[in-house]
C-alpha cells in the first residue's frame, strides 16, 4: 500500500468533530445501533488516519458537507466518485481535491 497523506492533524479536536459529524448522519439516517453507521467506526477506537482512509465512511462524510473532503486521505483525495460527491454538496471542496484531479479531472 502507498504511504497515504492527510491534510489535516488527527489531534483531539479532529476526533471531536469527525464524532460530531458521524453522529449527526447517524442520526438522519437512522442508524443508532453500535454494530453499524459511521459513529461504529470512530468508536471502535480505529485511528482516525484508518478511519479517514476508510471509502464508504469519507463518502457518506462528504454528501453531507463537502468541504470534509479534507480529511480523506490522499488516494480517495484522488478518488473521482469521491471528489465528485463532495464537489455536489459544496463546489468549493475542489480545493482539496488532488492536483491530478484539479487539474484535469478528464
Amino acid at each position: 500500500a502507498s504511504q497515504q497523506h492527510f491534510l489535516v492533524d488527527f489531534n483531539d479536536s479532529a476526533r471531536t468533530y469527525l464524532t460530531s459529524c458521524a453522529k449527526s448522519i447517524d442520526q438522519a439516517e437512522k442508524k443508532q445501533d453500535v454494530a453499524g453507521g459511521m459513529l461504529a467506526l470512530l468508536r471502535h477506537e480505529k485511528p482516525l488516519k484508518a478511519v479517514c482512509s476508510d471509502l464508504a465512511f469519507i463518502l457518506k462524510l462528504v454528501s453531507h458537507r463537502g468541504r470534509d473532503l479534507e480529511y480523506a486521505s490522499s488516494d480517495l483525495r484522488d478518488n473521482l466518485g469521491v471528489v465528485l460527491a463532495a464537489v455536489q454538496e459544496e463546489g468549493q471542496a475542489l480545493r482539496f481535491a488532488s492536483e491530478r484531479l484539479r487539474t484535469d479531472p478528464g
